[in-house]
């Protein structure tokens, strides 16, 4: 199956869930129930959401159409003043990435606007019969959003840049790369959030990279210097 007919399928599946029924309460507001969504949130409160998420490398790193699902675990805490700290954690095992950092929110009636700026944490490794390959890099993503909301639903478009700071990819003992640092590219993405049932609220994002380093496929890394189209899709659930 490739990228195309899986996306084509949790289109279906996120169109058929906001046909659930839903309580009748008019009064109902999505926007505190949201993780994507910029807005105001509840200081010192956590809020988490459990997904994951599905890439096409590009096909000059390799032939299949898709790499494993990439575990995604997303926390927020809010803080004073409209600001919030986001945590991100992504794993598929021989690759993990975690990203921290500070944002600010502003939300007015069905608008919100948000600026942050994340520290993600690069680390991986794999091991190949009596070679030992690993990868470790630190990388800033400054980023904004812009969001719209209804009632039950919301929507987010979420840009960012990448730069790398730190890098460094090992085979045995071989150094491959070690401390390039570079402007990597960026992304935009569109989630959206929908309500399924009492507090519960589903995401739903598809986002595009355009990058020459990508984190969940760092052993198919190539040593040319160019960028890269490399679609995402993103589902996931706020516990």
């Amino acid at each position: 199956m490739n990228f195309r007919k899986i996306l084509i399928a949790f289109v279906l599946l996120f169109l058929t869930a906001t046909m659930v029924a839903q309580e009748k309460e008019k009064s109902y507001d999505i926007t505190p129930h949201t993780m994507w969504y910029p807005h105001t949130y509840t200081t010192w409160h956590v809020q988490t959401a459990l997904g994951f998420s599905m890439v096409k490398p590009p096909m000059v790193w390799v032939y299949t159409s898709l790499t494993a699902p990439t575990i995604n675990l997303h926390m927020t805490m809010g803080l004073p003043k409209n600001f919030a700290i986001i945590a991100d954690l992504s794993t598929i095992f021989v690759s993990n990435q975690l990203t921290l950092g500070p944002n600010w929110n502003f939300h007015h009636d069905n608008f919100s606007f948000n600026l942050g700026y994340n520290v993600g944490f690069l680390f991986g490794q794999m091991k190949v019969k009596e070679f030992k390959n690993q990868a470790a890099a630190i990388i800033l993503y400054p980023n904004v959003s812009v969001g719209y909301k209804l009632k039950k639903v919301a929507f987010t478009l979420r840009g960012e840049l990448s730069n790398v700071v730190y890098s460094r990819v090992t085979a045995g003992e071989a150094e491959v790369f070690h401390d390039q640092r570079y402007f990597n590219g960026g992304a935009c993405a569109l989630y959206i959030e929908q309500r399924l049932w009492k507090e519960h609220v589903m995401v739903f994002g598809l986002k595009d990279n355009i990058n020459k380093l990508y984190w969940p496929v760092w052993l198919l890394f190539p040593t040319y210097n160019r960028f890269y189209n490399i679609p995402e899709l993103y589902f996931s659930f706020i516990l």
